[in-house]
């Protein structure tokens, strides 16, 4: 598996603590450096609009990397073409439009998803769907809530005190909402929540890439 995107190495070290064969690449070398730091798995500087990688890994993911990127859809052919027959892109980007704001905009996000949305452009680029779900469901009348006292009371804070509030964690909150998470994701295994903050999707390659894309 090769995670895009692969930033302070979390998801790294979750994956090799959980056995798994991995890989991480990031466009910043600052991000690899600290990432060798946690964990010791193969690292590559790549621009993940030019992955060096043809028919490679079984497994690409991206966590909360394909919202910074503006051309996505050519994002997710290139995936396509690093992965090998029947492999899987596993994704996680940010959704409902309503949370646009400030954040999005200092955190140089391109766009929010809409469900129909991802689904289209990643069915457009050869994938097949096998799963699709908003998450962080439960929580997101408190997040619309969050964001707009945030934005209202940030009006004059420059971006760096912004972003300290917009990210400040409250111990006790965070205990209760990291406990509503943890059964939306047991929940997530079995139903596909209508609506959340944002979504995540596994889809598979199973098309020969010549009847795409131009080689």
């Amino acid at each position: 598996m090769l995670e895009i995107g692969c930033g302070n190495g979390n998801v790294l070290c979750y994956l090799r603590n959980n056995e798994i064969n991995c890989q991480g690449g990031d466009l910043f070398i600052e991000g690899l450096v600290y990432c060798r730091k946690k964990v010791k798995v193969p690292l590559y500087q790549i621009d993940a609009l030019r992955l060096p990688f043809r028919s490679y890994f079984d497994i690409i993911g991206m966590f909360d990397v394909v919202e910074h990127i503006e051309e996505d859809e050519e994002l997710f052919k290139k995936v396509y073409k690093a992965l090998k027959a029947h492999g899987k892109i596993l994704i996680t980007v940010p959704a409902n439009k309503k949370l646009w704001g400030r954040y999005d905009e200092v955190a140089l996000h391109k766009r929010r998803y809409t469900k129909v949305e991802l689904m289209k452009k990643l069915n457009d680029s050869g994938f097949t769907i096998e799963k699709i779900s908003y998450f962080v469901s439960w929580l997101l009348p408190v997040l619309l809530l969050f964001r707009y006292i945030n934005n209202k009371r940030s009006k004059n804070l420059n971006n760096d005190e912004f972003l300290k509030k917009e990210i400040q964690i409250i111990p006790f909150l965070n205990t209760v909402f990291l406990w509503i998470l943890e059964m939306e994701a047991i929940l997530i295994h079995f139903i596909n929540l209508p609506f959340g903050s944002s979504l995540i999707a596994i889809a598979r390659k199973n098309r020969d890439e010549n009847r795409i894309f131009q080689t």
